[in-house]
């Protein structure tokens, strides 16, 4: 076990990497790995590991409890960047609480809000136990049928596009998008950084019940980029090249590598 419950629904884990995470005892869905082994998304991770430098500048879009902002942190070190995005305000603090307690303040600036194609405000469906899966999608019959356990409230949130940074970021050496089916709008709301030629490696989860009717919209755009180069992602963080099509024969793959070809 990784994890030692402390009190107030907040269990201390300890990474295999070497990051603490304050998790909540009542989510079932990233705590639970968490704490048993210590790791979460064994791909990505290991992934990141091997990629992410230090100086590097990277956005972490859907930052939930910070898993992923803390091990990029400590990867870009304090003189890098990381950019983190998190739209759940019954997370955000315990985001916050884990940039802190990491000493990472310096080279992290987290964000209350969504990333989408525009500048708007957003219905998002919170979900209660399965903390990971909210959404800007409300939750379908598939959903409640995989979660029975599962309830959501709607609010409402703030969004921007990535391009909302566009003037300040020189240059973005990787962007992680995972948002429970918001993935084809981040995508729409950083053309111009993909245009303008300042980002240069992509990640963002398929997973066709979460993305419900922007599945084949999410296809189509990526269609659209012949500078997109695509690869999935194996356990010991290796990408593997596979075409547009064959990734949308799947239904759902956790990581997709956009390499954009300058």
């Amino acid at each position: 076990m990784y994890g030692t419950y402390i009190g107030n629904n907040r269990v201390l884990v300890s990474t295999q990497w070497g990051g603490m995470l304050l998790v909540s005892s009542d989510d079932l869905s990233l705590s639970p790995t968490l704490i048993t082994r210590g790791v979460y998304d064994v791909g990505l991770t290991n992934y990141l590991i091997k990629t992410i430098k230090p100086g590097n500048t990277v956005v972490d879009i859907g930052a939930n409890l910070g898993y992923f902002t803390v091990l990029m942190g400590y990867l870009v070190g304090p003189n890098g960047r990381v950019l983190s995005y998190e739209a759940n305000p019954n997370i955000f603090a315990l985001l916050q609480d884990n940039i802190s307690m990491n000493y990472l303040n310096k080279q992290v600036n987290v964000i209350n809000k969504a990333i989408y194609s525009d500048y708007s405000q957003l219905k998002f469906y919170v979900t209660s136990r399965f903390m990971g899966n909210s959404s800007i999608h409300k939750h379908n019959e598939n959903y409640q049928n995989n979660y029975k356990v599962d309830e959501y409230i709607e609010i409402e949130v703030d969004a921007e596009p990535l391009d909302a940074h566009i003037d300040e970021i020189e240059y973005i050496d990787f962007v992680k998008v995972d948002i429970e089916g918001g993935e084809y709008h981040a995508l729409k709301g950083m053309e111009k950084l993909i245009s303008a030629g300042k980002i240069d490696t992509i990640s963002f989860e398929l997973n066709k019940n979460m993305l419900q009717d922007d599945y084949n919209c999410l296809y189509k755009y990526l269609k659209s980029y012949s500078a997109f180069k695509y690869y999935i992602v194996n356990d010991k963080g290796d990408i593997i090249p596979m075409e547009v099509d064959d990734i949308f024969n799947h239904e759902s793959i956790s990581n997709v590598i956009i390499k954009v070809q300058h």
